[in-house]
């Protein structure tokens, strides 16, 4: 598949992991299947989409990196959950579900606001584990 790499200075769409000279991106083509996660690893030279997480197009969002970890909310038609990557299909995975918003780092943590059944809207946090991805505050 070519496209036409997104321009970079736009920070919602274009992320790059320095220690690892990996590029994530979300093309901007009028294609419409084009709406998800790519990465172009610099060292191997290639391109590749990320993962398919759902049958429809994900539209990742909210891009971010804390230390070498890469962070993007997406639609898995479900909801709009937290998901992390390394670059690879495999070492892609849902930290949280439950319409992930605001995303912003702190330190070396990553917070966001997500919906939770027994709370409602509240401040969560991560450190990049399923065992560490929880409400920020008890």
């Amino acid at each position: 598949m070519e496209f036409t790499l997104p321009d970079t200075t736009s920070h919602e769409y274009v992320v790059r992991v320095q220690n690892h000279k990996k590029l994530f991106f979300v093309p901007c083509e009028t294609n419409p299947n084009q709406h998800e996660l790519w990465c172009t690893d610099e060292r191997l030279g290639t391109t590749t989409l990320i993962h398919h997480i759902a049958s429809c197009n994900t539209y990742p969002i909210c891009l971010r990196v804390v230390d070498d970890t890469f962070y993007f909310v997406a639609d898995d038609s479900i909801g709009w959950g937290l998901w992390k990557s390394d670059g690879t299909r495999e070492g892609t995975m849902q930290l949280q579900q439950g319409e992930a918003q605001y995303v912003f780092v702190m330190g070396e943590t990553l917070y966001f606001r997500a919906n939770d059944t027994s709370q409602g809207s509240t401040l969560w946090k991560t450190n990049g584990t399923l065992e560490g991805t929880m409400r920020a505050f008890a």
